[in-house]
């Protein structure tokens, strides 16, 4: 991986909801302006030519197709060094990929290095290409998920990128409560502060403050009835994911319970690791 940041490069910091009760995630996107974020944005397979500017010396001589999954901040490619695969894939220039199996079932099978490039970074992944019905390999891997790309977002609706920029490079640090393979763990209350630093540095104003303010109220035993209610998505979620996090940080009290009650009616409570 190299990550090459500039003048221009802004991070945010998010906190997302689980699905699982009691749980959140968290990350950060690096986000340049929309217009130097956009990349090639090509909707079919297109050769790049050799790979100069491979991170390794060794991989500088494979020759770079883009396979045109038409991402808005992403080139998505493959770098081919067999001579058969380089072949194929100069036969298919200028097609859709997923309008061919027989391609897609080659590169499966002959698994050449995966290369993700944005405006600020590049991504190689070396490992075999996982197989139908098999596990994912430990460590980097790659999911080519048309479901996904077929909608042409370059992040999820509910992150707070701000109005004119896009994401280029996301950033996934240790979670408090889950580990590298989305596991619940028992609370990490040193990964939360680390995030936590990053969050008030880095992100949404609004959901920081709606956060905090929620942490008050329920630490000065202020219920639901005595408190305006959130009017917008991003404040729900902040009072939401608070309460979570109470849970975790303080352990329960009539409170935070009427909290719970008000805001995840019928939510399995899981057990507090408050330290």
């Amino acid at each position: 991986m190299r990550i090459g940041l500039d003048a221009e490069a802004r991070p945010v910091a998010y906190e997302m909801l689980s699905a699982r009760a009691g749980l959140w995630l968290h990350g950060a996107a690096i986000c340049l302006p929309a217009y130097r974020a956009r990349m090639g944005a090509r909707t079919t397979i297109t050769e790049l030519g050799v790979d100069g500017d491979a991170i390794r010396p060794r991989d500088r001589d494979g020759v770079l197709f883009d396979l045109g999954l038409g991402l808005e901040t992403l080139d998505f490619c493959v770098r081919a060094s067999d001579a058969r695969l380089v072949q194929c894939l100069r036969l298919h220039e200028g097609k859709p990929l997923l309008d061919h199996a027989g391609l897609i079932a080659l590169l499966k099978e002959a698994s050449p290095h995966r290369v993700a490039q944005s405006r600020l970074a590049r991504i190689e992944v070396f490992q075999p290409i996982g197989q139908a019905g098999g596990a994912s390999p430990e460590g980097p891997h790659t999911h080519l998920l048309p479901e996904l790309f077929r909608v042409h977002r370059s992040h999820a609706s509910t992150l707070p990128i701000p109005e004119g920029w896009l994401p280029c490079v996301s950033v996934y640090p240790a979670s408090p409560v889950q580990d590298d393979h989305g596991r619940v763990r028992p609370f990490d209350p040193v990964a939360y502060q680390r995030f936590g630093a990053w969050l008030t540095q880095f992100g949404e104003p609004t959901y920081v403050a709606a956060k905090q303010a929620l942490f008050d109220n329920v630490r000065a035993g202020r219920l639901p009835r005595d408190v305006p209610r959130a009017t917008t998505r991003l404040t729900r979620n902040a009072h939401r994911i608070a309460v979570r996090q109470l849970a975790h940080l303080d352990g329960s009290s009539p409170a935070l319970a009427a909290w719970q009650a008000a805001l995840e009616p019928g939510e399995p409570r899981p057990a507090s690791h408050a330290h």
